[in-house]
């Protein structure tokens, strides 16, 4: 689920000893400082990281997160790629992780590709991934926004830019889990495949050609819509998974985001495991976000107990959506892993005093468990 973020276009406050930027490299035939044909600039990526690391693994699956409820406590802001590309925010956040969940949760964020300022965002975006792959895998989920949708993807200038990033951070050993158009099975979505799921297998198809060994692609359609469309949402998941082919040839994991709203978790995520597990056997799977109420914090629980014990077999990984959602679906603000009450009360006084505010996710000693045992 796109979270409800304001763009923050402000510059890096790096800015001073920035590399030249992805967007010069492509309007210039020489070569710059990053990118394809040179090496990053690595002192505007250090970020304070631990020596060592908690590795997030829960038995069988890794874990990772979009934490706002942890940015806020750290007091900040802007939760975006701009947001955080700054590296002493970026490190007040991973501190903030560690403190939450009690391990270094692997990192997800989004990415827009309108045309608003995108050049700036662009250079935002290879400063995080700079900064997020010191913690692992990064997961991003690219959304073909603005007026072109789907088309963006044969402006070979973008694509350009976009693997002169990605291929820096080839260098740095860093894997790029792309969920392309995540949720556009969903029929509101402004880049819906609902009527063109070929336009959809076709521009996932042409974005990979274009890009660096390191990005992955993920499909990622929203479950709980799969779950309620029934043999529609089936017939179009396949579709939009296979094209015109008959079995997978383009994605690396078979992704998916789910919430806990009136639906239950695992009914919901068994339903459609089952489904494309057998349409795709030999693909690993990846639940790109998972979240719901505080209340139903014991379904949670054991919901990821019986995926870091192997019910689903593929499956290899699992994202946390660790904020608030839109008021429709979260009228209370109760969404997340940490009380509410008290999250609001801890984020207002990170927000006044600009200092960090300690306070434990309800998940953070199923984790630290796991870990001794």
């Amino acid at each position: 689920m796109r979270p409800v973020l304001t763009i923050n276009s402000k510059p890096l406050a790096t800015k001073s000893n920035s590399p030249t930027t992805f967007t010069q490299k492509v309007e210039s035939s020489k070569p710059i400082k990053g990118g394809l044909n040179g090496k990053v600039n690595d002192s505007q990526y250090q970020s304070k990281k631990p020596v060592t690391l908690i590795e997030p693994k829960y038995g069988q699956i890794k874990l990772g997160a979009f934490s706002g409820e942890a940015a806020h406590l750290a007091g900040l802001t802007y939760i975006s790629t701009v947001g955080l590309s700054n590296p002493l925010d970026y490190a007040a956040y991973r501190a903030s992780i560690r403190n939450t969940y009690g391990v270094d949760l692997e990192d997800m964020n989004y990415f827009s590709l309108e045309p608003t300022n995108l050049d700036s965002r662009l250079n935002a975006l290879q400063s995080w991934i700079h900064l997020a792959g010191e913690y692992g895998d990064v997961t991003l989920a690219l959304e073909p926004l603005g007026p072109s949708k789907y088309d963006v993807f044969k402006d070979k200038v973008t694509m350009l830019k976009l693997a002169a990033i990605f291929s820096s951070a080839e260098s740095k050993g860093i894997t790029i889990w792309v969920r392309f158009a995540s949720e556009s099975n969903l029929p509101g979505s402004e880049y819906r495949a609902v009527d063109r799921p070929q336009d959809f297998h076709e521009a996932a198809q042409r974005f990979k050609s274009q890009m660096p060994k390191n990005v992955k692609l993920v499909f990622s359609p929203l479950l709980n819509t799969f779950y309620a469309g029934q043999s529609s949402q089936k017939s179009l998941a396949k579709k939009m998974l296979f094209g015109p082919n008959s079995e997978n040839k383009i994605w690396d994991r078979i992704g998916g985001t789910i919430y806990r709203t009136d639906l239950s978790l695992s009914k919901t995520y068994k339903y459609y495991y089952d489904y494309l597990s057998k349409l795709a056997p030999n693909t690993p799977f990846q639940i790109c976000e998972v979240g719901g109420p505080y209340a139903r914090r014991s379904e949670i629980i054991n919901f990821l107990e019986s995926c870091s014990e192997g019910k689903y077999p593929q499956l290899v990984k699992v994202n946390l959506f660790a904020r608030e959602i839109n008021r429709r679906a979260d009228p209370n603000s109760e969404f997340g892993f940490l009380e509410p009450v008290e999250r609001a009360t801890k984020t207002q006084a990170a927000k006044t005093t600009k200092t960090p505010q300690l306070m434990d996710s309800f998940l953070k000693p199923v984790l630290e468990s796991a870990k001794t045992n």
